[in-house]
C-alpha cells in the first residue's frame, strides 16, 4: 500500500527508498505501461508486479530442485508448496517489495548450483544485486555464498566485482540524479541513507529491536512462515515437515548444500532476532533454503511412490490450509477492519482535517484511500504538533508512545465513534 501511494505521488524521491531501492521505480514503470489499458490506480498494478516476480522466483526454485533431485514432478510439488506457504503466498499478492528479493535469491541460488561457465560469476553477481536492490538486507546472502564458494577463489572474485559494481552504480545513479536534485536540505544523503532507521523527530538512528527476547520471538513466529493458522487443520503438513526433517538428519551426510542452507537460515535468523523479529514478511526468502532441505529429506525416501505421496500431501495441505485461513479472508473486504474504519472516519470528519498516526496501516490507508492529510506522529515533536491549525485527530495507538501520551491526554476531547480508534484533539 505504501509503495502504491509513493508511485501515485509522482515524486521520484518516493520511488527510490534507501533500503529497497528499485521496487518503487519498477512499479512506476509498470503503472505507466498498464495505465492506458484501464489500470487507473497503482495498487492493482503493484499487486500484479509482485505476483509476477514471485512466480519467476518459483520457476527458478523449481529448476534448482529439478537439478538437485532429478525428478520433475517432485520438484514441481515442492516449489508449488513453497509458493503456497503462508509468507510467500501473502506477500506475493501484496503491493510490497519482498517478492523482488525472493526472485533475486531464487535465481542466484540456481546460478550458484549450476555448472561452471564463462558467464556464471557475472550472472550470480547480477541476480544477487537484484535481491539487494529489492531489499538491502539481502547483503547477508554473501555469507552462505562464501561458504559454498570458499574453495573457488576465481569465481568468488569475479562475483564480488559484479555484485559490487551493479549495486554501487545503481545507488550512485539514484543519489546523483534523483535524491540530490529533488532534496533541498543540506543533510539529504545522510537522511536518505538512514531510511527506516531514521524515523525519529531528530532523524537520529533508531534500531527496531526487542532486546534479548528477540531470539525467542523470532523462533516463536517461525511456524507462521509456513502455516498461517496453527489449527488442527495444520496437523498433516506439520507432521510431514517434521518427518522430512528427521529423515534429513538421520540419512543425509553433511554436504556443502546442507551447510549452505543452514548458514543462510542462521545468518538471517541472527539479524532478524535483533530487527523486528515478529515481522513475517522478512521471512519470505527463508522459504528457499528450507525447501532445499525438505527436498533433501524427500530424496532419502527409497520408494518413489512414497515420495510422491509425501510431496502431494505437503503441497495440498499447505494450499488448503493457507488458502482457507488466510487468502480467502484477505480477499473479503468485510474482514479488513482498518479499511472499514478509515472510510467511516472520513465520512464523519471534515475533509481538511489532519490525522496523527503511529505510521503503518492507519497512515497509509488514510493517504491512499481517502486522500486525507495523514502524519506519522512518531517523527514529530509535541512542539510541532501545537502548530497544526486545522481539525486534528489522533489514532489511539499513539497512547502507547510515552513521549506523546501526555500531550494527547491534555488535548483529546473524545473518541470520534465507539468502534473507530481515533480521538478528536481539541
Amino acid at each position: 500500500m505504501a509503495c502504491a501511494a509513493a508511485v501515485e505521488l509522482g515524486n521520484p524521491l518516493y520511488w527510490f527508498h534507501a533500503q529497497h531501492l528499485i521496487y518503487g521505480f519498477l512499479g512506476f514503470l509498470s503503472w505507466t505501461v498498464l495505465a492506458p489499458i484501464g489500470f487507473v490506480r497503482a495498487l492493482p498494478v503493484l499487486q500484479l508486479l509482485s505476483s509476477v516476480l514471485s512466480a519467476m522466483g518459483a520457476y527458478y526454485l523449481y529448476r534448482t530442485l529439478v537439478d538437485q533431485m532429478g525428478h520433475r514432478l517432485l520438484a514441481l510439488g515442492l516449489s508449488t508448496a513453497a509458493a503456497c506457504s503462508a509468507v510467500v503466498w501473502i506477500w506475493s499478492i501484496e503491493a510490497q517489495v519482498y517478492a523482488l528479493g525472493y526472485l533475486g535469491l531464487a535465481a542466484a541460488t540456481y546460478t550458484l548450483f549450476s555448472p561452471a561457465s564463462k558467464h556464471r560469476s557475472w550472472a550470480l553477481g547480477a541476480w544477487h544485486a537484484l535481491a539487494i536492490l529489492g531489499h538491502i538486507v539481502h547483503v547477508l546472502w554473501i555469507f552462505p555464498l562464501y561458504v559454498y564458494l570458499r574453495n573457488d577463489r576465481p569465481t568468488l572474485k569475479r562475483y564480488a566485482i559484479a555484485v559490487t559494481s551493479f549495486v554501487g552504480v545503481a545507488y550512485a545513479l539514484v543519489a546523483v540524479f534523483v535524491i540530490a536534485p529533488y532534496q533541498g536540505e543540506a543533510q539529504w544523503l545522510s537522511h536518505w541513507l538512514k531510511g527506516s532507521l531514521g524515523l525519529t523527530p531528530d532523524r537520529s538512528i533508531a534500531w527496531h529491536w526487542h532486546g534479548f527476547v528477540g531470539a525467542w520471538l523470532w523462533l516463536k513466529t517461525l511456524p507462521q512462515m509456513w502455516w498461517g493458522s496453527l489449527t488442527p487443520a495444520a496437523s498433516l503438513s506439520i507432521v510431514l515437515f517434521v518427518f522430512l526433517m528427521s529423515r534429513l538428519i538421520r540419512h543425509t551426510l553433511w554436504t556443502e548444500r546442507i551447510r549452505f542452507c543452514l548458514v543462510w537460515i542462521g545468518v538471517y535468523a541472527v539479524f532478524f532476532s535483533t530487527w523486528e523479529p515478529t515481522t513475517l514478511c522478512y521471512r519470505m526468502t527463508d522459504v528457499l533454503p528450507w525447501t532445499l532441505l525438505l527436498a533433501m529429506g524427500v530424496s532419502t525416501l527409497s520408494s518413489p511412490k512414497v515420495a510422491r505421496v509425501v510431496v502431494a500431501g505437503w503441497v495440498l495441505s499447505l494450499a488448503g490450509l493457507n488458502g482457507w485461513s488466510k487468502i480467502l479472508p484477505m480477499h473479503d473486504i468485510k474482514h479488513n477492519t482498518a479499511y472499514q474504519q478509515t472510510l467511516a472516519l472520513a465520512k464523519i470528519t471534515p475533509a481538511e482535517s489532519v490525522y496523527l498516526t503511529a505510521g503503518g496501516i492507519p497512515w497509509i490507508y488514510l493517504l491512499y484511500f481517502t486522500g486525507r492529510s495523514g502524519w506519522n506522529a512518531v517523527t514529530l515533536s509535541p512542539q510541532k504538533l501545537e502548530t497544526f491549525s486545522k481539525p486534528l485527530y489522533a489514532h489511539t495507538a499513539l497512547l502507547s508512545d510515552p513521549r506523546l501520551r501526555d500531550w494527547i491526554h491534555q488535548h483529546a476531547a473524545r473518541q470520534v465513534a465507539p468502534d473507530i480508534p481515533w480521538l478528536e484533539i481539541s
